[in-house]
C-alpha cells in the first residue's frame, strides 16, 4: 500500500501527471469508491493498485496492465492480466518489469501469510485442552481462542480467517487419509449471548423493557452477559440478526438502540492456572530470553533452530514457543510498541529461512510479556478474568500474552464474548488428535504440504516466464501448459536442484 502512494506522488512530480487513482485495501470504502468512478468515467487513466482493484472490478476498456513487480503465482498473474481488452474491439498488453530481487520478496511473503504445520499442531492441542475443560464433545467456541496462534500483526480478519482454514485444513486431510476425522468443524456465523459493559441505570431501562435480556456477572466492572436474540426479537427483525449484530458492535448511531442503551463489548476469559507456574515461567521463558541476549552480545543472527536448542526441552515443545513468541515479537513491534523501539532485523536467505539479530530493545519486549503476565494474574477471580473493552489494543495485548502463557504451559484458557463469529467444534473421536500432540515429529498434514509444493511449482514456473524474453504465442503456449500439468523440464530442473539443496541440509 505504502509502494503505491508512493508510486503516484513520484509520477505526479516527475511527469505532473494528474491522471492517476489508487486503489488498495487500507483506503476507506467511499475514496475508494470515488477512484473507481474517476476511472470508471476516465476522468483517471492510470490506476495504481494492489489485487484488491481486481476483486468484482469489470470495466471493459482497460488496455494496458502493468505489474510493477511479480505477482505471487501462475493463477493470479493469468487473472490479473485477463483485466484488460475485454472488449472485442481492443488490443491489450501485458507489460512487467522484472528484477530477480522481487521473489525473494514473494517466498517472504509467502511465509508469511501460509498456515503452518506448528500452527496446524498447536491448533489441535488448543482443541484438546477446550476439550478437557468440560469434557464434552460439541464446543461452540470464539475464533479469539485460537488467533494467538497465528501471526496477529496482519489485518484482525486475516487471523479470523486463518484459524478457520487452518481447522478445515486439519479436518479435511484425515478425511482423505482415513475416510473419517476425529473433529467436525462449522464456522457459526450466528451467536445470541455477548458480554457488555453496562451502566446500571442502563441495565434498569434494558430489563424493563426486554425483560430477563441481561445478567450483571462481575458487580465491579458491570459486566453482564447480554441475550442479544431476545431483543433483536422483540424490537429489530426490520433487520437481519447479524445485520442487528454488526450494528450493536459497531456502535453504529443509525441504529437508536446505542443512543438509548450504550454498550461497551467486554470479553469473558476462563483461566485455568497450572500447579507451580510461577517456576514454569520463569524457567522456560528465562532460557528464551538467555537465547536473545546472547545474540545481543555477540552481535549473532539467530535462527529459529538455533532458539529451539537453548530452550533444553523436546523440540516439538521448544519450536512451538519460539515459533509463537516470534510471532507475538511482529504483533508487539507493529501494534503495541507505542515508542517504536525496533527489538530484532530478519534476514532472509534464499532458501526461505529467516534468522533474527535480537538488539537491546528486547528488554522492552520481555518487560511486556512480564507485565501483562501479572496482570492476568492479579485480575482473575475464580477462574475468570475480565476485559472489560473488547475493542481496545490493550484487550489484544492480552490476547496476544495469553497464548504465549499457553505454549509455554503456565495456563489454559477459554474467551468468549467478542464481535467475531463463533466456531462449531464436534469432536468425534478424541484419540487420534492426543496422538498429534505426543507424536508431533510424527505429524504431516498432506494439503499443507500439497499447497507448499504448489507455491513452489508456481514461482519457479512465473521465474522462468519472466527471465527468458520468450514472444508472446510461446507464453501462452508455456501458460495452457501449466493449467494442464505440463511443467517445462528447465523449471522441474530448478525444482529438483533446489530440493536437493533442502534434503542435504536436513
Amino acid at each position: 500500500m505504502q509502494l503505491i502512494e508512493t508510486a503516484k506522488i513520484i509520477l505526479q512530480n516527475k511527469n505532473n501527471l494528474d491522471a492517476v487513482a489508487t486503489y488498495h485495501g487500507k483506503m476507506n470504502r467511499d475514496d475508494k469508491r470515488e477512484n473507481y468512478e474517476k476511472f470508471f468515467r476516465g476522468d483517471k487513466l492510470v490506476m495504481l493498485s494492489t489485487k484488491a482493484f481486481g476483486m468484482g472490478i469489470d470495466i471493459n476498456d482497460i488496455e494496458i496492465v502493468m505489474h510493477f513487480a511479480p505477482t505471487g503465482n501462475v493463477c493470479d498473474y493469468v487473472q490479473e492480466i485477463g483485466r484488460a481488452a475485454r472488449r472485442n474491439d481492443l488490443c491489450g498488453e501485458a507489460l512487467y518489469h522484472y528484477d530477480k530481487k522481487d521473489f525473494k520478496y514473494i517466498k517472504r511473503l509467502h511465509g508469511l501469510s501460509a498456515i503452518k504445520k506448528y500452527q496446524l499442531i498447536a491448533v489441535v492441542k488448543k482443541i484438546y485442552e477446550l476439550w478437557n475443560f468440560k469434557r464434552k464433545n460439541n464446543l461452540l467456541l470464539d475464533a479469539e481462542n485460537f488467533t494467538y496462534i497465528f501471526d496477529r500483526y496482519a489485518d484482525e480478519s486475516i487471523s479470523i480467517n486463518k484459524v478457520k482454514t487452518a481447522l478445515l485444513i486439519i479436518q479435511k486431510d484425515f478425511e482423505v487419509r482415513l475416510g473419517f476425522s476425529p473433529l467436525t468443524v462449522r464456522p457459526i456465523p450466528l451467536f445470541s449471548v455477548g458480554f457488555f459493559v453496562i451502566n446500571p441505570s442502563v441495565q434498569k431501562n434494558l430489563l424493563a423493557d426486554f425483560g430477563s435480556c441481561l445478567k450483571e456477572i462481575e458487580p465491579n466492572l458491570n459486566i453482564c452477559r447480554v441475550n442479544l436474540q431476545m431483543i433483536w426479537e422483540k424490537d429489530f427483525r426490520d433487520k437481519s440478526f447479524p445485520q442487528f449484530k454488526y450494528l450493536i458492535y459497531s456502535k453504529n448511531e443509525d441504529l437508536l438502540f446505542n443512543k438509548k442503551y450504550p454498550l461497551q463489548s467486554a470479553l469473558c476469559v476462563e483461566i485455568e492456572f497450572e500447579e507451580d507456574f510461577r517456576t514454569i515461567f520463569k524457567n522456560l521463558f528465562g532460557r528464551f530470553k538467555a537465547a536473545a541476549n546472547k545474540s545481543i552480545a555477540e552481535t549473532k543472527y539467530f535462527s529459529i533452530d538455533n532458539l529451539v536448542a537453548s530452550m533444553n526441552i523436546s523440540e516439538f515443545k521448544a519450536r512451538n514457543i519460539c515459533e509463537i513468541l516470534i510471532a507475538s515479537m511482529n504483533s508487539y513491534r507493529k501494534i503495541f510498541n507505542r515508542k517504536g523501539h525496533s527489538i530484532f532485523a530478519p534476514k532472509t536467505y534464499p532458501n526461505g529461512n529467516i534468522c533474527y539479530l535480537f538488539n537491546a530493545a528486547m528488554r522492552f519486549y520481555f518487560a511486556w510479556v512480564e507485565k501483562i503476565f501479572n496482570e492476568i494474574f492479579d485480575k482473575t477471580k475464580n477462574g475468570k478474568f475480565y476485559i472489560a473493552d473488547a475493542t481496545t489494543t490493550h484487550a489484544k495485548e492480552i490476547n496476544t500474552v495469553l497464548g504465549i502463557l499457553e505454549a509455554l504451559g503456565v495456563l489454559k484458557f477459554k474467551m468468549t464474548g467478542g464481535a467475531n463469529s463463533q466456531i462449531y467444534i464436534h469432536i468425534n473421536q478424541i484419540r487420534n488428535l492426543k496422538k498429534i500432540i505426543d507424536e508431533q515429529s510424527r505429524y504431516r498434514n498432506k494439503i499443507l504440504e500439497s499447497v507448499a509444493e504448489r507455491h513452489k511449482i508456481s514461482v519457479a514456473m512465473l521465474t522462468y516466464i519472466y527471465e527468458n524474453n520468450f514472444d508472446n504465442a510461446h507464453i501462452w503456449n508455456l501458460l495452457e501448459d501449466y493449467f494442464l500439468g505440463k511443467i517445462p523440464a528447465e523449471v522441474k530442473d530448478v525444482l529438483s536442484i533446489f530440493q536437493s539443496s533442502m534434503d542435504s541440509k536436513e
